[in-house]
């Protein structure tokens, strides 16, 4: 039942703040259009459908498709024959998934996971380093993670409701920490991969298979950590504060918790109820070092840093 949900395409109208009638449509993946996860395009009703600009792709695409499924099935039961007032209002589509995490984790990999590593394996446009081997859930991670930031500069994210906003990131964002838990994601592949593109590819602009173009910022744009926070702070730049947690982390157990304990630490990351051990076991790898925890949890307590996930406990 939850594979037929994922693999469900649909459509939802509604008017944008400027009166326009706009549709989502939804995509699934397609081997023969090398398109290796779910998108969620937007077009005002006067466009052609050529004229779709994509808002997300991967995990965020199929919660939003999840959320417009349930939204026709609810219709179409209470409803009868004319299940969908068209324009609908936007802030009546409901974001949550009403079930474990897990399991649709687990189905969305099932699902969709063996069509992306054939679409890498095929693209023209990609290195072999991005699907050889165990590397492409490395590669899946970091396809995660650009989505993921991708999202909140597109103009879909702007129509909707604060909840919804939360909701779909929240989502995300654990699905992308299940990622780095359940599979074999290595932040040393993942510069590799950036290598190989930066060989392979030209220096101005990169061709993806979703047929959308990405520039890119700087030779030295950095993957940012799974715990950051885009944009929290717009005088900021999150390449600098990945840098200094990077700096930090290298420094040691102590240097990594005095950086998090910091005002710059505790405004710039969200460790989401995550256990210290748990946060410590996916910095090291995301910033390649080799923190001990029993360290680590003598440095955090040298400086009153708590993960919620220990508050409630004496051990460590």
């Amino acid at each position: 039942m939850m594979d037929y949900a994922l693999e469900w395409n649909g459509y939802f109208i509604y008017k944008n703040p400027d009166g326009e009638d706009v549709m989502i449509l939804t995509t699934n993946p397609e081997i023969k259009e090398l398109r290796a996860a779910p998108a969620v395009w937007l077009r005002k009703i006067s466009q052609s459908i050529e004229q779709s600009e994509m808002q997300v792709q991967g995990f965020a695409a199929s919660v939003i498709s999840l959320a417009i499924n349930h939204y026709w099935h609810i219709r179409n039961y209470s409803k009868g024959d004319n299940p969908f007032p068209v324009p609908a209002k936007l802030e009546d589509l409901d974001c949550m998934l009403y079930c474990r995490k897990t399991e649709i984790f687990r189905t969305y990999m099932k699902v969709f996971a063996p069509i992306a590593r054939e679409v890498w394996e095929q693209s023209p446009t990609l290195p072999m380093e991005c699907s050889e081997g165990d590397n492409w859930y490395t590669y899946m991670y970091a396809c995660e993670c650009d989505a993921r930031q991708a999202f909140l500069k597109s103009e879909l994210y702007q129509h909707l409701t604060h909840e919804q906003k939360k909701i779909i990131y929240g989502y995300t964002t654990f699905f992308i920490e299940f990622l780095a838990k359940n599979y074999p994601v290595s932040m040393r592949v993942h510069h590799q991969i950036m290598e190989a593109f930066s060989r392979n590819m030209p220096p101005i602009q990169l061709h993806v298979e979703n047929k959308t173009h990405i520039t890119r910022r700087k030779e030295y744009c950095k993957k940012l950590s799974t715990f950051l926070i885009p944009e929290a702070d717009p005088c900021a730049d999150d390449d600098h504060i990945q840098t200094h947690l990077e700096e930090a982390a290298k420094g040691g157990a102590t240097s990594l918790a005095n950086y998090l304990s910091s005002d710059e630490g505790k405004k710039h990351f969200d460790f989401r109820n995550m256990s210290r051990s748990q946060v410590l076991a996916i910095l090291n790898e995301e910033c390649n070092t080799d923190i001990k925890d029993d360290t680590f949890y003598r440095a955090c307590r040298a400086c009153n840093l708590v993960f919620l996930n220990n508050a409630m406990k004496e051990t460590h």
